[in-house]
Order: C-alpha cells, then sequence, then structure tokens
C-alpha cells in the first residue's frame, strides 16, 4: 500500500509509512482518502482493514461502478471507532450492474493522526477461468483441522494462519476425507509468508476402509504468496494402488514466530 495510490483531502497529509501502511496527519476535524483505481467486484467480497492508530471515527465507503465507469450511488460499509485490528468488512448489496467499486475512507478526529497499517481486498477462492474443473472439496478455512503441539492455528470466516511456537518444522491436518480421482487437481491460495518461512501441501491417502496408505507432497517449500494449482498426475511417487480416499496436510518450517496465511484450498476433478 503507497501513498501514490491515494487521492488525500487537501490538507491532509499521507505518506508511506516504514512498515509498509499509511500514515496520515493533518490538522483537520475531518478528511478523507480515495483510491485512484477501482477495484474488480466479485462474490464473497471482504476488506480487511488494520489501522491501530486511529484514536477518532473511520467510515469504509464504497462507490459502486458499472460498465464505462456508470456510478450507481455509494454505501456506508462499517464506522469504526478507536483502533482497528484485522476488521473484516463485507462488501454487501451491491447493486446489480456494479462491476467494480471505488474506495474511499473518513477520518474524523479533533486532529487527524492515523495510521493504516494494511487494507486488503479478499474474494472468493475459485479456479482460473475456462479451467474446466468441477469442485469437489473446498478446505479453508471452515474444515476441522488436528495440529501438532509445536503450531498454533487460527481461522476466520476468510482465512486460516498458521504459526510456528518453536523452530523447526510442524504440520496441521485437514481433517476432510473426499473421493479420490486420480485426474483430481488442487488449488492452494497462499496469501502470506513470513521471511524465512517454507509451506509444503501433501495429500494424505486412505483406502475405501478408512486405513492410512501414505501420503505424498505436491506442492514443496512455498516460500512466496500465490495461487497454486497442481495435479495428483505431477506426482514423483505414484499414489498408492487402493487408494479411494484422501485429504490435505500443510506442513510449515522456519525459525521460531514464522507464519502463513492461507485463503483457500479448492480439490476438484475436470467438469464431465
Amino acid at each position: 500500500m503507497q501513498a501514490a495510490d491515494w487521492i488525500a483531502t487537501p490538507g491532509l497529509h499521507i505518506t508511506t509509512a516504514p512498515t509498509g501502511g499509511l500514515q496520515l496527519e493533518g490538522d483537520l476535524a475531518s478528511a478523507s482518502i480515495r483510491l485512484r483505481k477501482g477495484l474488480a467486484l466479485a462474490n464473497d467480497s471482504v476488506l480487511i482493514i488494520e489501522a491501530p492508530g486511529n484514536s477518532g471515527e473511520l467510515i469504509i465507503q464504497a462507490e459502486w461502478l458499472g460498465a464505462g465507469g456508470a456510478f450507481f450511488g455509494a454505501k456506508d460499509l462499517a464506522r469504526l471507532n478507536g483502533p482497528v485490528v484485522s476488521k473484516e468488512i463485507p462488501l454487501s448489496a451491491p447493486p446489480d450492474k456494479a462491476t467494480s467499486f471505488g474506495l474511499k475512507l473518513w477520518f474524523a478526529a479533533t486532529t487527524i493522526d492515523s495510521t493504516v497499517n494494511s487494507l486488503t481486498l479478499r474474494q472468493q477462492v475459485d479456479w482460473p477461468a475456462k479451467s474446466g474443473i468441477t469442485t469437489v472439496g473446498t478446505y479453508l478455512p471452515t474444515t476441522t483441522t488436528v495440529a501438532d503441539s509445536t503450531i498454533s492455528v487460527s481461522a476466520s470466516s476468510h482465512q486460516l494462519t498458521l504459526k510456528l511456537n518453536e523452530s523447526g518444522s510442524a504440520s496441521v491436518h485437514l481433517n476432510q476425507p473426499m473421493p479420490y480421482t486420480a485426474d483430481g487437481q488442487v488449488l492452494l491460495a497462499v496469501e502470506s509468508l513470513s521471511p524465512g518461512t517454507g509451506l509444503t501441501l501433501q495429500a494424505v491417502f486412505f483406502d475405501a476402509q478408512g486405513t492410512y496408505l501414505g501420503d505424498r507432497s505436491l506442492l514443496a517449500d512455498l516460500t512466496r504468496s500465490s495461487d497454486y494449482v497442481t495435479r495428483f498426475s505431477y506426482l514423483a511417487e505414484p499414489v498408492p494402488q487402493s487408494a479411494a480416499r484422501v485429504t490435505f496436510k500443510l506442513w510449515l518450517s522456519g525459525p521460531a514466530g514464522s507464519t502463513a496465511t492461507v485463503n483457500g484450498l479448492l480439490y476438484g476433478e475436470p467438469t464431465k
């Protein structure tokens, strides 16, 4: 998030903070910043904001836009007071013809001295366009998890965050067995990884009676955020012949305090 991406009310000074967020200062009782570019609107869109230095009122406002920049009105999405940490704000009830939205933040205080550490637009995780994949199962962030004792797991409505309590590696088992299909594909949406952190995705196989058959690494030692798509046919080691069910496991490695945030894991097969 860069100060140059925003237009500020005259008299409001906006800079990029050392942490990568925004620092706002001004001898004003009310002021706003508006994102220069519109944001695409998709199903299940949620804004996540962290503004720990705001001591007054903060209003999050959307300006609904359609094809050709047509304006369909504005709506206050949230009114927040005091420090804000990881607040999730749904983009509820946009007009039917809206395809994007402009974003405006209004600040109200005796004197504005505020920070916005992060502002993220999170949308429904889905397969790439024209991939021809039908979802068999959606794993994160709602799936039941079983974690090693040295890793912490926290879930919100739109993401799962893993944190190592000790240096080394530890795993989280996504305990939701699904039918195994040899031409299956997997999409893992990684929101963020702390420096020096590695994330590995394994498939865990069972037979029809639920007997454990072994596991295979689908994606190994990921170190950057992205949406990763892979398939069982890419595995170097063959899947056990009697495999009938599959679940998944996430391994986190790195120093103590290493974190990974994952937005979703989809398991799918070619559309029939």
